[in-house]
């Protein structure tokens, strides 16, 4: 236990990427029949070839339609009509519109064999799985001999363990065929590891305490057609148990590291990191390898490289601050530039309209450059634990679940791999998944095929918030052919200007990238213009030396993208901007625990810029918060009564600007009534910093006073079950009278005079226990 607590007092917490409980989804898409016949609701729509992608969009916002997906040679469209439109009429409306060139309605067709379009398992709530159908997982289970099997795949799931006996989960549960010999093992090695190991009480009992880890396992592999419960994202798979989080959903970064050399050693081919911690990224370009996290995540970094090495995939949550991770804080495992590990972020199922979408969760994390693919993420339902009224399934959102789905996919893709034997084999697995993504292909002009079906909502956010440009899609991986997959879009990619020449670094694109091609637009041009290309594909650098006069002002762009014979990714861009001016009229105002933040509008764009608000309490550690560069405000809500300084610099691809001129202001300072309106309740009364009457009373948290009893409680009161029953009852009943007594002056000077002998009592015994000490 003092490893434990040691450990995570260090780390901070290593925080789950799942904190948002949800309930079942409401809405969805429209009825998949309708019309006559029993035919979808749908209309097929060619448009004609002046047309342009705004004019398209906006025909089908007339009518209340969205494009589902293009036809295969793309001339064509599958148009969803809403549920109260009458597609007949709808049908009119279009054959009518000049923009059109032709209409006609969807049609049912029947099978003409035995074979089935979809395979649908008869789990009980699979209805309720919309993950899954957004996927494509029941056309993509039907093109298997065996539908949904990964026999023989082992995914880790490095979390709060397993519910080992879950009535969906034990037939999938990992089990060692030589677990170690408990007479002949080092120190903390593992010993007769039948199942899983348990890095945080360090038995071989990893057992799920706190829920996150079964569910988490029930989203990759959850036993599917089994007449019960979900169905995971493989039916038939090898799920290994490595405890790393405790009952609290908090764990440290050593038996992170330990647990991912355990799972690989013990045989895992995927290893799930459905978890994150937050660093801070220097100033410069992005990281193209592990040394650029020296001062924090290097060793993590360097063992899931290793694992690499050996053929390992992992898949890690992107975050849930719903922030970049290209500046600032960032998360980690998911922000480490390798080539086997997939950053995930979390896409929607509805828009804020109840429309079927795929946008990007607000509470997930992002990065083009960073954050390769979305997958489902929200009121996701998996399986959790069974408790003594059984049960045993929830509805849970967050980047957490939509890791697994994507380390589902690749179990699949790894086991209809006709080359088993392939050193290559994960990194192909990788590229499949990335290059068939459902996309939309007109979001960054690029001519760039959707080997899936285009996205019915949200491609637009989808292709400017991550590498791939889209959400996972089952089918369109599963049956591609290999022709026609592109190869990975160069990750991390940035630019910094040494003297007078743009270093362009890049993570090199794997497994068949044959080369790079690289273009510049100066912020005097419209287009880009080709500058030169890369032959060898494991080269990660290009020099810029054609920079004859570097603008002062503006900013220049630089994309690049990997090229293999007639195929190409989609391009990778990053910026540079030769002279970043700091922010200027930054003013502060405060209201209770609100401090409000204002300043000027910045001068470059604020689609390229964002901003990296400091706070900087004169009591505690600092903190970066990310800003969107179009704002000119933030309201930053601080946890504690403090004095604080705050600074804001503007950022753009890892260049920052010099930090503005700061502003301080005090938070719940000394004497005021304005007190009254802003006490909080209390989580901890052993941790919490206020005492609400003698806050009231002093006038501020820090007074002397108010500190005197603070330590009383914590000293004397807090380590005995009786006194921790009474701080409760004061808690209970202290923040209105708190109101109360702050409201009135008079009411304050009556306190002060009833609880200053007190507090020289309390100094006295203080005093007197110190000396014992």
């Amino acid at each position: 236990m003092g490893r434990r607590s040691h450990a995570i007092g260090w780390l901070g917490a290593v925080l789950l990427c799942a904190p948002l409980a949800a309930t079942a989804p409401d809405g969805g898409p429209p009825p998949a029949a309708g019309g006559s016949g029993g035919d979808p609701h749908e209309l097929l729509v060619r448009f004609a070839p002046h047309a342009t992608t705004g004019i398209q969009a906006a025909t089908h916002r007339a009518y209340g339609a969205y494009r589902e997906r293009r036809g295969r040679r793309g001339d064509w469209e599958v148009v969803v009509l809403p549920p109260y439109v009458d597609r007949a009429e709808a049908l009119r409306h279009y054959a009518d519109d000049p923009h059109v060139e032709h209409v006609e309605p969807n049609r049912t067709v029947r099978r003409a064999a035995i074979r089935a379009a979809t395979v649908e398992p008869d789990d009980e709530r699979f209805d309720e799985q919309w993950g899954l159908a957004r996927m494509r997982l029941p056309e993509a289970w039907a093109e298997m001999d065996e539908p949904g099997d990964a026999g023989g795949i082992v995914v880790a799931i490095l979390d709060t363990g397993i519910e080992r006996n879950h009535e969906d989960l034990h037939g999938n549960i990992w089990s060692n065929p030589d677990p170690a010999d408990c007479n002949d093992v080092e120190d903390g090695d593992p010993c007769a590891d039948t199942w899983g190991w348990d890095f945080v009480n360090g038995d071989n009992d990893p057992e799920d305490d706190e829920g996150h880890g079964t569910h988490v396992a029930g989203i990759a592999g959850a036993v599917g057609n089994n007449g019960i419960g979900v169905a995971g994202t493989v039916w038939n798979v090898e799920l290994m148990a490595v405890k790393v989080l405790d009952s609290g959903g908090t764990g440290n970064l050593a038996d992170i590291i330990d647990g991912v050399g355990y799972a690989v050693d013990s045989g895992a081919d995927i290893v799930n990191l459905s978890l994150e911690w937050r660093v801070s990224l220097d100033d410069g370009p992005l990281p193209t390898g592990c040394d650029g996290f020296k001062s924090d995540g290097l060793l993590l970094c360097e063992e899931i490289e290793r694992v690499g090495d050996e053929g390992v995939l992992v898949t890690a949550a992107a975050g849930n601050a719903g922030d970049s991770n290209e500046t600032g804080s960032i998360s980690l495992p998911a922000s480490y530039p390798l080539s086997n590990l997939l950053s995930i972020a979390a896409s929607v199922e509805v828009d804020d309209a109840g429309e079927p979408a795929d946008g990007l969760a607000s509470f997930s994390n992002y990065g083009l450059r960073t954050v390769h693919l979305a997958a489902p993420g929200q009121a996701i339902l998996s399986t959790d634990l069974s408790g003594a009224d059984g049960g045993g399934y929830s509805h849970e959102s967050g980047t957490s679940m939509a890791a697994p789905a994507a380390a589902g996919l690749l179990a699949l893709l790894l086991a209809e791999d006709d080359d088993p034997g392939g050193p290559l084999r994960h990194l192909h697995a990788r590229e499949r998944l990335l290059g068939t993504v459902a996309c939309d292909a007109e979001g960054d002009g690029d001519p760039r095929p959707c080997a899936a079906a285009p996205l019915g909502g949200g491609g637009e956010e989808l292709n400017a918030t991550t590498l791939a440009g889209g959400r996972a899609d089952a089918l369109a991986a599963l049956t591609t052919a290999e022709g026609d997959i592109p190869p990975v879009a160069p990750s991390h990619f940035g630019v910094a200007l040494e003297s007078d020449i743009a270093r362009l670094t890049w993570l090199p694109s794997r497994p068949t990238a044959t080369g790079y091609e690289i273009e510049r637009r100066l912020p005097e041009d419209d287009e880009f213009e080709g500058i030169g290309s890369v032959a060898d594909p494991e080269t990660g650098s290009f020099e810029d030396t054609g920079l004859d006069d570097i603008p002062e002002e503006g900013v220049i762009a630089y994309r690049i993208r990997a090229v293999d014979g007639g195929r190409h990714s989609r391009w990778t861009i990053a910026h540079l901007a030769p002279d970043l001016p700091p922010p200027a009229g930054l003013a502060a105002a405060v209201s209770g625990f609100t401090v409000h933040l204002s300043w000027d509008p910045y001068p470059i764009s604020p689609d390229l810029v964002e901003f990296e608000l400091r706070r900087r309490p004169e009591n505690r550690a600092e903190r970066i918060i990310t800003v969107d560069g179009d704002a000119t405000a933030y309201d930053d809500t601080v946890p504690d009564p403090d004095r604080y300084a705050y600074d804001l610099r503007a950022c753009l691809n890892g260049s920052c600007s010099g930090w503005s001129e700061a502003v301080e202001v005090d938070v719940f300072g000394k004497g005021g009534a304005v007190m009254a309106d802003h006490f909080q309740g209390f989580e901890e009364a052993g941790s919490d910093l206020r005492c609400f009457i003698a806050t009231a009373a002093y006038g501020a948290a820090w007074e002397d006073e108010v500190r005197a009893l603070r330590a009383f409680r914590d000293d004397f009161l807090m380590p005995y079950r009786a006194g921790r029953a009474v701080v409760a009852a004061y808690y209970a009943v202290s923040p209105p009278l708190a109101r109360w007594i702050a409201a009135d002056e008079r009411r304050r000077a009556a306190a002060r005079a009833l609880l200053t002998p007190l507090v020289r009592l309390v100094g006295a015994k203080l005093i007197a226990s110190e000396a014992k000490q």
